[in-house]
């Protein structure tokens, strides 16, 4: 049976084209509230204002919402990138020097504590990395000898693991304010449609005179440039599961 689902009368084009984009839906949803607002003498504009503008404030709000998590999550993942950095490039060689001057790579005390070599001290994601960092500091306390960098081994683990916690609280932050702005977005695009149905009723012999509500060039860009929420996503953070994230 025929379900005739891709008539495009009964398609939302303003969700088609914005879905991907919320800076998009923010400044195509303003333009047509402000549009409405233009016709203050006409009653049956001022209804579709009314009930719009409501819809349009709830995703103001999630929209900035989800911007503030996101700026934070950026911090959280530079503050982490930064320790990670410091580890790899100076802390590692630091320690590997100070284990050496006790014990010489070929021996089991150096082989224990630095099994695989310096190198593979920062093989891994953030996490592996960390876990290597916190297997060292256990394994320093079995060395009297090198108490002090078993002290400040262990003082790293705690700061930076801290530091991904925080982090990674940001990501679910992110993820919370990015469904509750989907549903905001969904229903301004909702309303839109409805509004043109509304239009199309009104204006019936005059359809371009509906042009005058809608900033149609921003839709038009929007659906021919598919990679908008990719291109856009990038500026986030690097580690930022696709999921969690849409254009700012």
């Amino acid at each position: 049976m025929t379900t005739h689902a891709d008539w495009q009368y009964i398609q939302n084009q303003f969700l088609n084209a914005l879905e991907n984009s919320y800076k998009s839906t923010n400044i195509f949803a303003k333009d047509h509230v402000s549009s409405l607002a233009n016709f203050k003498t006409d009653t049956d504009i001022i209804a579709l204002f009314n009930r719009t503008e409501p819809v349009y404030d709830v995703f103001q709000v999630k929209y900035t919402l989800w911007k503030k998590a996101v700026a934070f999550y950026k911090g959280s993942t530079s503050v982490i990138d930064t320790l990670l950095l410091n580890y790899r490039v100076t802390l590692v060689p630091r320690w590997d020097i100070k284990i050496q001057s006790e014990y010489m790579a070929s021996t089991p005390e150096y082989l224990t504590l630095i099994p695989n070599g310096r190198t593979n001290m920062y093989v891994g994601g953030k996490d592996a990395q960390i876990q290597t960092i916190r297997t060292l500091a256990e394994s320093l306390l079995e060395y009297s000898n090198l108490a002090t960098l078993q002290t400040e081994v262990n003082d790293y683990y705690v700061k930076i693991e801290k530091a991904r916690d925080t982090q990674q609280q940001q990501e679910q932050t992110v993820q919370d304010a990015a469904d509750e702005l989907r549903k905001a977005q969904m229903a301004v695009c909702v309303m839109m449609y409805r509004n043109l149905g509304r239009l199309m009723d009104k204006y019936a012999e005059d359809t371009l005179f509906i042009t005058k509500f809608y900033q149609l060039n921003l839709i038009r860009n929007v659906a021919s440039d598919s990679k908008t929420n990719e291109t856009e996503v990038e500026d986030i953070a690097p580690d930022m599961p696709n999921d969690l994230s849409t254009d700012e």
